[in-house]
């Protein structure tokens, strides 16, 4: 294995094992996108963890390090704008997070607020951006280029 189950081991399952919790206990895990060798999670709080193979940078952490446990992934850095993972997607070698992102003077973290929508949670203020990170081989980080970058 490549670390992917995030129980803190290397060893194939074959029955559930539980994931060591490495985010805030008080969070809730929301999604779970599983790449050919390696897991994300989205958290209730907007923050994504990562964990599993890492050879192209696909765990989003900003290294090419294998992890064994699950990691927080680098939220997009833009000066006055917090982001909130919405959706994430996990390729063989390469993964993709949906981001709103909330400028709220004053405001450290992005906060949902109800909608009538039914795409999900909406915030106020929103601009959604997909994110994408690692093997870049073919081009499916969609960025125009084939190189890879573990950013």
């Amino acid at each position: 294995g490549n670390g992917q189950l995030g129980d803190g081991t290397l060893t194939q399952r074959t029955i559930p094992v539980p994931v060591t919790k490495t985010w805030p206990e008080a969070n809730l895990v929301t999604a779970i996108a599983a790449g050919g060798y390696h897991t994300l999670f989205i958290l209730d709080s907007g923050s994504v963890y990562a964990v599993g193979a890492n050879s192209y940078g696909q765990l989003g952490d900003g290294f090419n390090t294998q992890r064994i446990l699950p990691v927080e992934m680098l939220p997009p850095r833009v000066e006055g704008i917090t982001p909130f993972a919405l959706s994430i997607a996990a390729g063989a070698y390469h993964s993709h997070v949906t981001y709103d992102t909330v400028n709220i003077p004053g405001s450290t973290t992005g906060v949902p607020v109800p909608s009538s929508s039914t795409t999900g949670p909406q915030l106020s203020n929103a601009l959604r951006s997909v994110y994408s990170f690692g093997s870049n081989s073919y081009g499916q980080l969609g960025d125009g280029k084939a190189v890879n970058d573990p950013k």
